[in-house]
């Protein structure tokens, strides 16, 4: 994650090398903890016009969580990027105010 290596906000260690096993548990007890995670928050949000913005190679919310969120969220609409929340913010979204925008109207009606 970039919550590890670049601001060091993230550390888990784990005595042995972890197995899949170890890992999905791991998830399992995580989301078990945390309710309001966006994992268990996701289906709540079924009647609620979403558009999801989802960089592919994003490090932060790695793509295939976000790939797990969409789901979770019943598939909305979802736009990608290239690149990580960085280029998704900085380069991505200028481009796509006026699509924004236009959506933003649609799903106002």
């Amino acid at each position: 994650s970039n919550y590890a290596d670049w601001i060091d906000a993230v550390r888990i260690r784990w005595a042995a090398e972890p197995s899949d096993l170890d890992r999905t548990v791991f998830a399992l007890s995580y989301r078990e903890a945390a309710p309001l995670d966006s994992y268990n928050t996701a289906p709540l949000m079924a009647d609620i016009p979403i558009l999801m913005l989802h960089g592919k190679r994003d490090k932060a919310v790695p793509a295939s969580l976000g790939d797990l969120l969409w789901n979770r969220l019943g598939e909305p609409e979802r736009w990608t990027a290239p690149g990580g929340h960085e280029v998704l913010f900085l380069g991505f979204l200028p481009i796509k105010t006026r699509a924004l925008l236009d959506w933003l109207d649609e799903v106002e009606r």
